[in-house]
């Protein structure tokens, strides 16, 4: 099977929102933003109010950035790769898959992918935990989509 796509600025919008960050690593992010935001509260409510507004709005500003400088730096690694201004061409079958990019070609044989993921508007399929190469499904029709989950479903380990 041969699918065709050329990446586009929504794509790069909307792979930043995939979360790939373990569980753990958002928790510890969430408890150090509460206790942030229990610092300021308690430098209010002990008389060292300018302190505790500071603290208060250096949080806010923190839970923002955490959220969209990733966004930023991909929409900008994007705009700057020379690998993705131009088509994708897998070639998918039994054997593994042959990308061309348009700065290269690579081929991988099933065993090199560790699992696949299929989102909404993706299929990953992961090298290693955080590298991936991405299929959106705006590219392909029903019956591929299909046929390539079948052929991920029988090579390659589906995550969790």
């Amino acid at each position: 099977m041969e699918l065709r796509f050329t990446p586009t600025e929504e794509d790069a919008r909307d792979l930043s929102r995939i979360n790939l960050i373990p569980g753990w690593y958002t928790f510890l992010s969430l408890l150090l933003l509460l206790l942030s935001f229990l610092v300021a509260v308690h430098l209010i409510q002990h008389g060292i109010a300018i302190a505790g507004w500071v603290w208060l709005v250096l949080t806010v500003v923190l839970a923002g950035a955490m959220y969209e400088v990733p966004r930023f730096q991909a929409h900008r690694a994007f705009r700057h790769s020379p690998s993705v201004q131009g088509e994708f061409v897998y070639t998918v079958n039994e054997h593994g898959v042959t990308a061309t990019f348009p700065t290269g070609t690579s081929h991988l044989q099933w065993n090199a992918f560790v699992n696949y993921r299929e989102t909404a508007r993706f299929f990953l399929v992961f090298t290693s935990p955080y590298r991936y190469w991405w299929i959106p499904k705006r590219a392909i029709s029903p019956e591929v989509a299909s046929e390539l989950h079948r052929i991920l479903k029988t090579h390659v380990t589906s995550e969790s």
